[in-house]
């Protein structure tokens, strides 16, 4: 479950004033004092400056209940606001029912890696330029001297499939009135705000301060969070997907036509609400070539190709990112990433489209984590694993692409060097699983049965009687402790060959 919002300096979906009284002075005078604010008209202007320079605004006191509002909207139709630089309102009417998805829709979010960032805000001028959604409710702590500590980390962005809105596809729909910009995508994550405030004497015990008692110069407080910011840097993105920045899109007026040089008559009007025949052509191409990179790469992904995989996935990616912004094209990318050997990154990733898809939160973080771990073993090299349960399950999956072509059920031509060596690798793995491990042993099932697709392998590539002292070990792991098992093993390793197993067809006597 996402831990309870305290107070979302995160997304800003109801109206915030920014107004104020009026204060003695200019503008240009410093304010002190808690009960001092700017007066209205440099408010005003301060306000208008940030609505022209600040189109990736923070949300400021966002509570659970208008997160899960935005979110809810965002899941259904572009959001669009009225934004003024200090205050945003979400226009609800101009997202309901009767025109759902007519302006576009975001489509799921590409998760990404990153890093804790944050920034200090210490004076009234940081607060307008870098959290202008929050002067109302804390320019009064930064007129009083409290430095305010943003943290954030941002784990995805979810993008609006429309690039541009103008403002006469809004005509007609009483809703949309007002409305300045639409929300073009917003990034995802965790964030927390705290204050330091500058006091002497004796502080009281509290979650962020000294003990109580003692001396302090400092006293911190938390303002707000979202999220978990320690949850951002581990496979669990549960707690570290909140909605914490817009990225906002001017509506633009229709453009003009453009005029033809040379020509008498200028070039018809785009269709309204959509593009231009060259326009619509063009982008035809660009899906239809990001189409075929993305068959290369499937084809790829086939052939083992991970590398090539990802170049022409990442390659449709570029040509059309709308296209494949599913979870099937996700978890595709995923796979090609731990085929090249990013096993870490894809796990992520495939761990993150799976608990994206489970809207109810009905899949524990334990079950999310078993089944990245499932799907990665089933996908990542050998070499990538850190651990031997990992290798062995990796490691007999490799046995078997190596020596069997599932789509016809005949063996592969494999040299005995390469069945060898994957056989020895193995064997060192398998004999050291934990038998009191009930996942260790179901690998050790899975390895032995790839003991003996390379004991077959290597009497195929050469005599039959080469692959008999290497049946004869995986024999004795199947049966441990077993009365005359070498004398059984070789037996039974005779009598397939007497039997022509297709699985020693070709070996020599």
């Amino acid at each position: 479950m996402r831990p309870p919002l305290l107070l979302l300096f995160a997304f800003p979906v109801l109206a915030l004033g920014c107004g104020g009284g009026s204060v003695k002075g200019s503008a240009d005078v410093k304010v002190k004092g808690r009960a001092q604010m700017l007066d209205a008209t440099a408010v005003a202007k301060k306000c208008d400056e940030a609505a022209h320079g600040h189109e990736r605004p923070f949300v400021v006191e966002w509570d659970a209940t208008d997160l899960a509002s935005f979110e809810a909207k965002a899941a259904r139709d572009t959001v669009f606001v009225k934004y003024t630089g200090c205050k945003i309102e979400v226009l609800d009417r101009c997202s309901d029912n009767s025109i759902a998805g007519k302006f576009g829709t975001y489509g799921q979010p590409q998760w990404t890696s990153g890093t804790v960032q944050g920034f200090d805000i210490a004076d009234e001028g940081e607060l307008y330029a870098k959290l202008p959604l929050g002067a109302v409710s804390l320019s009064a702590k930064v007129a009083a001297g409290e430095t305010l500590h943003l943290k954030y980390f941002v784990s995805g962005v979810a993008i609006d499939s429309r690039d541009m809105v103008y403002a006469k596809d809004l005509a007609g729909y009483p809703g949309c009135q007002g409305a300045t910009h639409f929300v073009s995508s917003y990034n995802l994550g965790a964030f927390e705000l705290e204050s330091t405030s500058h006091v002497e004497g004796e502080a009281e015990a509290s979650s962020f301060g000294a003990g109580a008692g003692g001396k302090a110069k400092h006293k911190e407080a938390q303002l707000g969070h979202g999220g978990d910011l320690k949850s951002c840097t581990t496979n669990n993105l549960n707690a570290c997907r909140v909605p914490i920045r817009l990225v906002l899109r001017k509506i633009e007026a229709a453009p003009d036509a453009p005029t033809v040089a040379g020509a008498g008559t200028p070039t018809p009007p785009p269709t309204p609400g959509g593009p231009t025949l060259a326009e619509a052509s063009e982008k035809g191409l660009a899906m239809d070539q990001a189409n075929k990179a993305y068959q290369s790469a499937i084809a790829k992904l086939a052939q083992g190709d991970g590398e090539g995989c990802l170049k022409d996935f990442d390659r449709a990616l570029k040509l059309d990112p709308n296209q494949f912004d599913n979870e099937g094209a996700k978890i595709t990318r995923a796979r090609c990433l731990m085929r090249a050997g990013k096993c870490e990154q894809g796990t992520k990733d495939y761990r993150a489209t799976i608990a994206a898809q489970d809207t109810k939160k009905i899949i524990s973080e334990e079950d999310l984590d078993k089944r990245a771990r499932t799907f990665a073993n089933a996908e990542c090299p050998a070499s990538t694993a850190t651990n031997a349960v990992d290798f062995v399950e990796r490691a007999s999956r490799e046995m078997n692409e190596l020596t069997l072509d599932y789509s016809t059920g005949k063996t592969k031509p494999v040299t005995a060097k390469v069945c060898k060596a994957k056989f020895d690798a193995i064997y060192a793995k398998v004999t050291k699983l934990d038998p009191k491990d009930a996942t260790a042993m179901s690998a050790k099932q899975q390895g032995i049965n790839a003991l003996d697709r390379g004991a077959e392998c290597v009497a195929r590539a050469g005599k039959c009687s080469d692959g008999e002292p290497l049946y004869v070990e995986a024999y004795k792991l199947r049966l441990p402790g077993m009365s005359g098992i070498d004398k059984t093993a070789k037996d039974n390793w005779a009598t397939r060959i007497k039997l022509k197993d297709k699985f020693l067809e070709g070996c020599k006597q």
